[in-house]
């Protein structure tokens, strides 16, 4: 919804995020992303947070001139000497500590990923995604209040993250243009879109009552992308325990070589780690796609020959 001139945008102040800002930044996540867990979103928004601290070596708030927190932002270095361990695992153990919260209250923020993405629920901003671009899986997190935030401050607020990422060794690619035709869209502004299985879930959640015995629960992280109604591409990956593994990743013909295939996978992978995988992994065969998941970090793991000739590649990589 776009703010009205009876609703004029507040003042924004974009600094740097801090302890104090975890009360109101999860309230934030909870109303943007979790509105329909309804008085109990403050809990899933704050477990979420607390994935991405732990992952995180800065973070950005935008607050109105009110004190109210419109935007939370969170980066993460490429490079080992810029982490701070100390910080990320006072997070991580936060975050234990929000799980059995969570336990307590009768809620669990990954198994209700799966009913949620059954549902057909997405927490994907398409204006999000759009104006992130090639950029969107650099952010550990990127949330912002639209009815609180003109463009030109969310134009700001990205900026702020950008730089700190091109000041430690992370290449950005520029802002992508809003679109001002109403044209044939570019495949990065397709909106990626929940996709729901026949019995998969059905199927899973027997494994995740399972595994749920041992604090490991089955989470599904299916997407596609359709143009005119027509899906044109998709990701179907899951993740038990600390580790998410991509069992399909397919791209039309028609739109190869667009950026559809890396943000499915980005989008996967930025899933996981919010939700406390450290590892991603996939294999394929010769035949297929051998040089596409190094191109993206991926290290080739072991392979093995097949009768017919070609040969199946496992691939793992580090959130």
């Amino acid at each position: 919804m776009e703010a009205t001139a009876s609703t004029p945008i507040p003042s924004i102040t974009i600094r740097d995020f801090t302890g104090a800002d975890f009360e109101p930044a999860s309230k934030l996540l909870g109303s943007l992303r979790h509105a329909s867990r309804g008085e109990r979103s403050y809990w899933y928004g704050a477990d979420e947070l607390c994935a991405a601290l732990a992952e995180s070596d800065h973070g950005f708030v935008a607050q109105t001139d009110s004190g109210t927190l419109a935007g939370v932002a969170l980066v993460a270095s490429p490079r080992p000497e810029d982490h701070n361990q100390d910080l990320r695992s006072h997070w991580r153990g936060q975050r234990t500590v929000m799980r059995a919260v969570c336990r307590t209250l009768g809620i669990n923020p990954r198994a209700d990923a799966v009913q949620a993405a059954a549902e057909g629920a997405d927490d994907a901003d398409p204006r999000i995604a759009r104006r992130l671009g090639e950029n969107a899986n650099k952010f550990v997190l990127f949330a912002i209040d639209h009815d609180s935030c003109d463009a030109q401050t969310e134009h700001d607020f990205l900026e702020q993250g950008l730089s700190w990422l091109a000041a430690h060794g992370v290449p950005v690619a520029d802002e992508p243009e809003e679109p001002t035709t109403t044209g044939t869209p570019a495949s990065n502004e397709l909106p990626i879109l929940p996709s729901v299985e026949d019995k998969t879930g059905e199927i899973g959640a027997i494994l995740d009552e399972y595994s749920g015995q041992y604090g490991s629960a089955f989470v599904n992280y299916n997407y596609h992308v359709e143009r005119d109604g027509r899906l044109v591409a998709g990701i179907i990956a899951w993740a038990v325990g600390s580790d998410v593994h991509i069992d399909m990743l397919a791209v039309d013909e028609s739109e190869r070589r667009s950026g559809l295939g890396a943000r499915l996978l980005a989008r996967v992978e930025q899933d996981a780690r919010r939700d406390g995988c450290t590892t991603a992994s996939v294999d394929t065969f010769s035949f297929q796609a051998p040089d596409y998941y190094p191109a993206r970090g991926y290290r080739e793991v072991f392979r093995y020959p097949l009768t017919d000739g070609t040969e199946r590649i496992y691939f793992s990589k580090s959130l």
